[in-house]
């Protein structure tokens, strides 16, 4: 029992224990991420990623010259192909990533140091900094595109190493020693071209300034350690940055004076040196920093001195190892040179031409990327986001603010404030507005973005608001529109009608009326109402709508004054009434035709002439066939169908022979019967084939000299051939056959047909006969035979 007691005691005691470590171990990790976050606010901007705003673990430098994180940058891109920079919006060379390994160690080893005095901007106000920052650009927006695709020389330094000495010196500007013999001075001191130079150590280059000497452009850039006002220093790193960004290639000169290598100033010449390898982004195998000029300055031992060993033992100590053996690296490279102090001015000679050869022999490197930190400090974020975010605050009210006065304004600043990109668009005017802030918007990206951000949090209310509020003035503006449209109207209307709404003005109707249209419609008129596009159509809708609304108006007066009116439109309704009801029969009675038709066969669906009703299948039999002329007898060759179905009027047309030799001079071949003498075929044998339908309704009348033969046509004989000559006056005078069917008919040419009739010719015969003529007056003309000894008839014949 004992023994469990105690087990149990120790097991509860020792859960006890690891509850304890667990909470002790929670607050650690709680208290961690609490100094995390701090320390986190403490960081320098360039450590967060432009578009998550997180602190970057592995940053990469993209076509822009910014750093970002590269799961972020990635992914931006791989969304729909873009190929845009994130920050502006601009298309990008390429999609190419480089490793910033300068700033991930800068990131890895950053540590929150003690808090130093506030930065100068803490103390001014948002509007201040922004007015500073814009008349420091001012002073240098000639900069701005200054290093676009040229080939640079940067000069790198101290304040008071020399730089701005020796550019002259390089440039072949005229230095000569000053009065005291301590430094160089220009010997025309009104050189505007010309690099300004200070004296005592005290520098005189304010802001970056170049100079072309040999097809390079020289950049005499500020000293890493100038510390002459906050607003100052923010734009000249800027304007650095966008020099070294833009240049199509970089070579670099640093430039140390002897007397920085003294033990209380030598340490910011390894502090120089450190940030300067921090500073660019590069390709792989480059190091501008490797493959620089090293230029000390200010050398006061004489020309036989070894100098190299001077410097080596100047930074030859365990803190300045780096230094050491960078400069080791040079002068193994035969980067190293000097410049003589002013008391050793004779030894200056050459040393001109040596320093531009090894420049010029310089590996020129394209730079990829800046990190910003290494030229301003980074503790102004704060200061910098109240600043942008006063900035953009300004613009967003301008825009407010801003004065419409037609529909076409209130309708484009609708579309601006509802657009989906309105905060975006509103960030790339700003921009556009203000080159200082575009430019320190691409220095000071992630402070820009916060205020962006925050301001769009702040006012996204205000926007909607806005947006409500035009639209409500855009109504008000078409409705002062409309009552101005009224008003002259009404005016030119009086002007037209005389006296009271009486008969007269029942009978004027100002839709119709010419001077309504001038002084009202017309366009010179209409722009005296409204000059913009989108108000002048509001005028006209108006009008339309005004008039239509009148002429309504006007017809009611009518029917009101003229009463009978309404009893002639009832009339004429009842008719109508009784048309739609007559017109619906008739489609009732057509829909029975042609369910009727299409159950008859197809061949009966023809449009049949009345003459032929009830004999369908003779007549188109008949349509079918065809007179055929052979040139020579029994030889398809050269061979001409004619088609009854062609004939204008199959049952009485005539054919067209004049494409069959000379036939038609002596023949004519037609369709039904011959009614009359015709005058063109005196001369001439002709030639019929007539349905015996078409005889037989027409005997009594125009076919009363068919009668005598009519007990001869054999009702096989669907159709018959009848021979004259035009010549006769007489009707009665033919030949005939009326015994043969369609296919008896088909089977050899007109000659033969009518020997046979020759044959048995005689009215006791069943083939044909002749009709009071006799033969012999047929003959004579039906024998006629061109000059080749042909008979004609020989060459026709019908096919049915």
């Amino acid at each position: 029992m004992k023994k469990n007691l105690k087990h149990l005691i120790s097991s509860a005691m020792n859960k006890i224990a690891w509850l304890c470590l667990f909470t002790w171990i929670s607050g650690i990790a709680s208290y961690s991420c609490m100094a995390m976050e701090t320390f986190d606010d403490r960081r320098p901007n360039e450590h967060f990623c432009p578009i998550t705003l997180q602190v970057m673990r592995d940053p990469v430098v993209a076509a822009d010259g910014h750093s970002y994180e590269r799961a972020a940058i990635s992914k931006y891109f791989n969304i729909d192909n873009r190929a845009k920079s994130p920050i502006t919006g601009l298309p990008l060379k390429n999609r190419d990533l480089f490793d910033n390994q300068a700033l991930k160690a800068m990131i890895r080893d950053w540590k929150p140091g003690r808090l130093g005095e506030p930065s100068v901007l803490e103390t001014r106000d948002a509007d201040s900094i922004a007015q500073r920052v814009k008349e420091e650009f001012s002073k240098n927006a000639a900069l701005l595109n200054s290093a676009k695709d040229k080939d640079i020389v940067a000069f790198l330094g101290n304040t008071g190493a020399g730089k701005s000495t020796l550019v002259n010196l390089l440039a072949g500007k005229e230095i000569i020693v000053s009065p005291d013999g301590e430094d160089y001075v220009l010997a025309h001191p009104d050189d505007k071209a010309a690099m300004v130079m200070g004296t005592g150590g005290n520098s005189e280059t304010l802001y970056p300034k170049s100079i072309d000497v040999d097809g390079l452009r020289f950049f005499d850039l500020p000293g890493f350690n100038d510390t002459d006002g906050s607003e100052r220093n923010l734009v000249n790193a800027a304007f650095m940055r966008q020099i070294l960004l833009d240049a199509a290639s970089v070579r670099l000169v640093f430039v140390v004076g002897q007397d920085q290598f003294t033990a209380d100033r030598s340490a910011s010449v390894k502090q120089m040196f450190n940030g300067i390898k921090q500073l660019f982004v590069v390709g792989q195998d480059t190091s501008l920093v490797d493959d620089g000029v090293f230029v000390a300055t200010k050398i006061t031992c004489n020309e036989r001195t070894e100098m190299t060993d001077f410097l080596l033992k100047k930074t030859d100590s365990r803190d300045k190892a780096e230094l050491n053996d960078q400069l080791r690296s040079w002068n193994q490279r035969n980067k190293l040179c000097r410049m003589f102090h002013p008391i050793r001015e004779d030894n200056n000679i050459g040393v001109r031409d040596q320093i531009l050869r090894l420049i010029k022999d310089t590996r020129p490197a394209k730079v990829l990327g800046i990190n910003v930190s290494v030229l301003y400090p980074p503790d102004t974020k704060g200061p910098l986001e109240r600043m942008f975010f006063r900035v953009i605050e300004r613009a967003f009210d301008r825009k407010f603010n801003t004065p419409l006065t037609t529909l076409s304004d209130y309708d484009k600043a609708i579309t601006f404030y509802t657009s989906d990109d309105f905060w975006q668009t509103l960030d790339a005017d700003v921009c556009k507005e203000e080159d200082a802030i575009s430019l320190l918007k691409e220095f000071c990206i992630n402070p820009y973005n916060i205020a962006l951000r925050n301001l769009e949090k702040e006012n996204e209310g205000k926007r909607q608001a806005h947006i409500q509020g035009l639209r409500n003035k855009r109504q008000e503006r078409i409705s002062d529109i409309k009552r101005r449209t009224d008003m002259r109207t009404k005016e030119v209307i009086s002007s037209l009608v005389l006296g009271e709404e009486g008969d007269d003005f029942v009978a004027f109707d100002f839709a119709y009326h010419r001077d309504f249209y001038d002084q009202v419609c017309g366009s010179s008129y209409i722009s005296q109402l409204a000059t913009d596009v989108l108000e002048q159509e509001v005028v006209r809708r108006y009008y339309a709508d005004l008039i239509s609304q009148h002429s309504h108006e006007q017809m009611m007066r009518w029917h009101q004054k003229f009463s009978g009116v309404g009893d002639l439109i009832r009339q004429i309704g009842d008719q109508a009434r009784r048309l739609a009801i007559m017109e619906e029969r008739l489609r009732t009675l057509e829909a029975a035709r042609s369910e009727e038709e299409e159950e008859r066969p197809a061949e009966m669906r023809l449009t049949v002439p009345l003459v032929a009703q009830g004999h369908e299948q003779i007549y188109q039999r008949f349509l079918k066939g065809v007179l055929v002329y052979r040139p020579t007898e029994g030889s398809d060759v050269g061979r001409i169908d004619l088609p009854i179905a062609a004939l204008e009027n199959p049952l009485e047309g005539t054919f067209d022979l004049s494409q069959c030799g000379d036939a038609g001079k002596h023949l004519s071949i037609s369709t039904g019967y011959r009614k009359e003498k015709k005058a063109e075929n005196a001369n001439k044998v002709e030639i019929w084939f007539a349905p015996r339908f078409l005889i037989e309704k027409e005997l009594k009348t125009t076919a009363s000299h068919f009668q005598d033969i009519m007990w001869q046509w054999s009702d096989k004989a669907p159709v018959g051939i009848f021979w004259t000559c035009g010549i006769y006056d007489d009707l009665n005078y033919y030949d005939y056959l009326v015994t043969e069917t369609h296919d008896e008919l088909s089977n050899n040419n007109l000659y033969e047909k009518w020997r046979k009739h020759d044959d048995h010719v005689g009215p006791a015969h069943s083939v044909g006969g002749s009709r009071r003529g006799g033969n012999t007056t047929i003959v004579g003309w039906w024998k006629t035979t061109r000059a080749d000894g042909q008979v004609l008839s020989k060459n026709y014949m019908f096919i049915f």
